[in-house]
């Protein structure tokens, strides 16, 4: 049975894929400098989120913290997954 009259998964993702190959669109991971030119302009002073990483910790940890980034970065693009951390926050009532 299709929900609101929509084409099957698998012909959505045949789709997609389809589109991203004939239409020129850049589809790879984001590159170290494009983590590192993030990292840069993230704003100090913000309160981290739920992993705890402040963007003072992250501007201070470098190339090394920006490869790292990198690393999970690629392998969460790959899998086309992400942590179920990266899904949630923390909303506070003031």
């Amino acid at each position: 049975m299709m929900l609101l009259n929509r084409p099957p998964p698998t012909a959505l993702v045949q789709a997609a894929c389809e589109a991203s190959t004939s239409s020129g669109i850049y589809t790879a991971p984001p590159s170290a400098a494009e983590v590192t030119r993030s990292i840069s302009k993230l704003q100090s002073h913000h309160a981290p989120g739920i992993c705890g990483i402040s963007s003072e910790l992250l501007k201070a940890g470098g190339t090394c913290c920006a490869s790292w980034l990198t690393q999970i970065i690629g392998k969460e693009w790959d899998t086309g997954s992400a942590p179920r951390d990266w899904k949630s926050g923390i909303i506070l009532p003031f």
